[in-house]
């Protein structure tokens, strides 16, 4: 028996937009990065260090522009996780929107992940080490 599902799309760049917003907690503000930015596979990549730099605080007092803390994003993120907005396999430069809450859009649902192919062969080279 099959459960009815319906959905609908969104608009990519409004999702971005509301990740500017610093009247959201750090953690809504990542997932709405994710779900502004994912490819067909539910991936979207960041650089390094590109996502303090996106949640930094805009210079504001006299105060110049403040690189959000890299612990903090990454505390976002273990929040967002939490709350299954984002996958378990959300890191620092590739947050990963759940399969079943997206479809589309650009690219192939299959394609692999290039940092998570990374991190995969990082990991079973330490394993190797390790043997």
């Amino acid at each position: 028996m099959s459960v009815f599902n319906p959905w609908t799309r969104h608009y990519q760049a409004v999702w971005e937009n509301r990740a500017a917003s610093h009247n959201l907690p750090m953690w809504a503000r990542v997932f709405c990065l994710a779900y502004g930015r994912h490819q067909a596979n539910g991936h979207a990549l960041f650089g390094r260090g590109e996502l303090t730099w996106i949640l930094g605080t805009p210079p504001r007092d006299g105060k110049p522009f403040q690189r959000a803390n890299r612990q903090a994003v990454h505390s976002a993120i273990a929040t967002a996780v939490k709350h299954g907005f984002l996958d378990g396999g959300s890191c620092l430069e590739c947050l990963v929107v759940p399969g079943h809450a997206i479809q589309g859009p650009q690219g192939k649902a299959d394609a692999p992940c290039p940092v998570h192919e990374r991190k995969y062969r990082e990991k079973r080279a330490k394993l190797k080490l390790v043997s």
